[in-house]
């Protein structure tokens, strides 16, 4: 992206490394909301992660040709510090803590990731992360509705020791390529 002045925000590259990290976990999203809706048992749960991962499947797309647009090859494998966050979600022992895990923990620091991207990217980039918002806002407000109806006392304790794990397992997912972005838009600033 260019400046006012003609000078850019940030490396081209290390924002590639962003918008690929977030494909990746995209694409994860999708693997995970598939096998989880085909074997929920709580009815709302299934039906609302089958309409999320509509949104999913599209965010993948999305970001692919947005990829694709800007000259990146991205391969097609994907980071073992993706894999790692996603296994804790898969390894919780019912749907609602599963909910709070995914939700809360991946999909939460997703979301404040693309609102953050949202001020220092390219109009069109901005339109999609701006989508991509919207709907991570919606699937979060399910699963806050979720969480109200079917956490009590103790399950709330259980799912705030969850999100701790789930807050570091996130971060990590993030932190290469957002310090990679974070130090492009320093060298910026600074010249």
């Amino acid at each position: 992206m260019q400046h006012l002045y003609g000078r850019p925000r940030y490396s081209e590259d290390a924002l590639l490394d962003v918008l690929s990290r977030l494909w990746q976990i995209k694409v994860r999203s999708v693997e995970l909301l598939d096998a989880w809706a085909a074997s929920a048992k709580d009815f709302e749960i299934k039906s609302g992660l089958r309409a999320q991962l509509n949104d999913e499947r599209r965010h993948v797309r999305l970001l692919a040709e947005e990829l694709k647009r800007r000259g990146y090859r991205h391969a097609n494998t994907l980071d073992f510090v993706v894999s790692k966050a996603f296994a804790l979600v898969q390894a919780q022992p019912n749907d609602v803590f599963k909910v709070c895990a995914f939700h809360r923990g991946i999909k939460g620091l997703t979301r404040e990731r693309c609102y953050r991207l949202i001020p220092v990217v390219d109009g069109r980039l901005a339109e999609l992360l701006q989508q991509i918002l919207h709907d991570e806002d919606r699937h979060l407000r399910w699963a806050d509705i979720r969480l109200a109806r079917s956490l009590s006392g103790e399950g709330i304790r259980q799912c705030n020791a969850l999100l701790q794990k789930m807050g570091e397992a996130s971060e990590a997912m993030w932190s290469k390529p957002w310090r990679r972005l974070t130090m492009s838009r320093l060298s910026y600033l600074s010249s």
